[in-house]
Order: structure tokens, then C-alpha cells, then sequence
């Protein structure tokens, strides 16, 4: 939603999610109940070193559950 590498996201915050197929596996459409936090540094050697290294928190507040995505992409 936010943006790539090269170009943001022309739709609006519900299509957006609707695309995130992976973002449903993690949390069935209970948004509201996750807080996300991110980070860019790369937390490890897996990483490329490059502007796309994620690490994502996402805490599922009503279950007390932690997912981790680690993201991260080359040219």
C-alpha cells in the first residue's frame, strides 16, 4: 500500500488487502486485532543487504501470538 520499489499502489486500503492473500493466512481478517511493527535493519546474514529487507512483528493481541515475516528481494 505504501509503495515498492518503484512505484506505490494505485488502489485504496481495501483492495490493497484484499490482494494480501498472505496477510489473510496470518490474521483471517481480524485486523483490528494486530499490531505490526517493522523493521529495515537486517537482523540477519539470510538478508541482502539492499532497501527491500524487512522483519515484520505482527502481535495478535487476542490470542497472544507472535507471527515473524523477514522479507527481502534483489534487482
Amino acid at each position: 500500500m505504501k509503495g515498492g520499489a518503484y512505484k506505490s499502489f494505485d488502489g485504496d486500503a481495501n483492495e490493497a488487502k484484499r490482494l494480501g492473500a498472505a496477510s489473510d493466512a496470518v490474521v483471517g481478517g481480524r485486523h483490528k486485532a494486530f499490531k505490526v511493527y517493522r523493521s529495515s535493519a537486517p537482523s540477519s546474514p539470510w538478508f541482502c543487504d539492499v532497501a527491500w529487507d524487512q522483519t515484520w512483528a505482527c502481535i495478535d493481541m487476542d490470542r497472544n501470538e507472535v507471527v515473524v515475516l523477514c522479507i527481502t528481494d534483489t534487482d
